[in-house]
């Protein structure tokens, strides 16, 4: 995430929109909410939030990529090979569905909404990123196509796949699973998963 650098006051006022939109988000249908419903449970002008963000959308987006950032440069760091035995995903799949678990309440009204293409979009491209960075990182592990290398056209194919993949399962688990058991949601997304991602040994 790329933001203009802020002042201590600017950043205070993000952290605040920041709260307010979590705090909406969590018990009103995403496209129910505006601007000015945000400038005044922040005690703000409408156009301060404008400064921060175009939308009631958008600054959810931010706030929530604002808390994924961190296990996205965890991910993109990890190693080709696990040492345990588990998949070196296994602890930052079990964080992402935490987060989830967390504003589950946020997420389920964001996707049911007819505005939930942006955060749809942030879960799909905070994955494809940390898989993008991995398999730059370890380009040894990708599969062959057709008894070749792949090409850098394929590379992105197989991180879309697995990015879209986790999201739906995120859906499926916000739809029905139990939000209580996350090892059981991170096992069962890398079960899913092309062994060759898991670096398993």
């Amino acid at each position: 995430m790329t933001d203009e650098p802020m002042d201590p006051r600017q950043r205070r006022t993000r952290a605040r929109l920041h709260e307010v939109i979590l705090e909406l988000a969590a018990s009103t249908p995403l496209d129910s909410i505006t601007v000015a419903d945000i400038a005044r449970a922040a005690d703000v002008k409408r156009d301060t939030v404008y400064r921060h963000a175009g939308s009631a959308v958008a600054l959810l987006a931010q706030a929530l990529e604002a808390e994924i950032e961190d296990l996205v440069e965890y991910t993109s760091q990890l190693p080709a090979m696990s040492e345990t035995g588990e998949s070196v995903f296994a602890v930052p799949e079990r964080a992402m569905f935490e987060h989830v678990a967390k504003h589950a309440d946020i997420y389920r009204n964001a996707l049911a909404s007819e505005v939930s293409g942006p955060i749809r979009d942030l879960l799909i491209r905070s994955s494809a990123r940390a898989l993008t960075a991995h398999l730059e990182r370890h380009p040894e592990i990708a599969p062959l196509v057709g008894g070749r290398p792949a090409t850098e056209a394929e590379r992105r194919m197989f991180v879309a796949f697995a990015a879209s993949g986790t999201f739906g399962a995120v859906q499926a688990w916000l739809a029905e699973g139990d939000l209580s058991d996350l090892d059981a949601a991170a096992a069962a997304t890398l079960a899913a998963a092309p062994e060759w991602w898991l670096g398993r040994r």
